[in-house]
């Protein structure tokens, strides 16, 4: 049974939260303790405060999670899932285990404090934060990069859910540290603001896009198709293909056919006409 819950609407970083929970594989037992996890979720993100100075971001979150199991750890119930989070444009997260205890009617409250609970939703708002202000600005997800390294290293040292926390903090790097990705996002946002207005500024569009375009040379090089890259360019690739083209830039566009060549339909076009 998939329960889709409708979006909620508030002035906060997270204004819209979409939970779906799928308990087919459970017990009738566990899936009646589970009864409003995902409107307490919905709730935690809607309503925490996650910077007093990032109040007007307004993400989308849309999460999906697939409960397979339950495990007893040190007599405490933990809940056994798949979980997708992804804000509908250029960020995606999938993990194939993930484990929580939960029961009925507990709630959950944001805190630097490490929680099973709470922290484990608290690591992937954070980094969706994290990425969605290098958007902004140059390194801008920095801090929040590190609020998610801080969360992992705690839930490090709990028994037997350790290892997931490990994995979070290589996914923490792996995302901090691609730094071109992280370039390429902040340039192509100047180039699309740049653009956008009565009057734009071309000469500012095209020496951002020259730079986005080297920071994306440079991922190619370095790491051939990079995941995260992908997840990127397959939610910008119109608009990248606009931008080239308005700047006249075709050399640079047909190398985004070679860069990414799963939306090579999109890159062609203006270059077949």
């Amino acid at each position: 049974m998939l329960l889709l819950i409708a979006a909620g609407t508030l002035s906060a970083q997270f204004a819209e939260v979409n939970v779906g929970v799928d308990m087919e594989q459970l017990k009738v037992v566990e899936r009646q303790e589970l009864q409003g996890i995902d409107e307490t979720i919905r709730q935690f993100y809607l309503t925490s405060q996650w910077g007093k100075e990032i109040d007007n971001l307004d993400m989308t979150l849309d999460l999906q999670l697939v409960f397979q199991s339950t495990i007893d750890i040190a007599n405490v119930k933990y809940y056994q899932a798949q979980a997708l989070f992804h804000n509908r444009l250029d960020q995606r997260y999938f993990i194939k285990n993930i484990k929580f205890p939960y029961s009925r009617g507990q709630s959950m409250r944001l805190s630097t404090v490490y929680d099973p609970l709470s922290s484990t939703f608290a690591f992937y708002a954070y980094i969706m934060i994290a990425g969605e202000l290098d958007t902004y600005d140059l390194m801008g997800g920095a801090q929040y990069y590190s609020a998610a390294t801080s969360l992992a290293s705690s839930g490090e040292n709990e028994p037997n859910v350790g290892g997931e926390w490990t994995e979070r903090i290589r996914l923490v790097e792996r995302l901090s540290l691609n730094k071109e990705l992280r370039r390429c996002k902040a340039y192509f946002y100047q180039a699309l603001d740049a653009l956008a207005g009565e009057k734009p500024d071309l000469p500012r569009m095209t020496e951002a896009l020259r730079h986005f375009h080297s920071a994306l040379n440079t991922i190619y090089l370095r790491k051939g198709q990079d995941r995260y890259t992908g997840i990127f360019l397959m939610g910008h690739a119109a608009e990248i293909t606009e931008l080239l083209a308005t700047a006249g830039m075709w050399k640079e566009l047909r190398d985004m056919v070679e860069f990414d060549p799963d939306n090579k339909r999109i890159y062609e076009a203006p270059l077949n006409k």
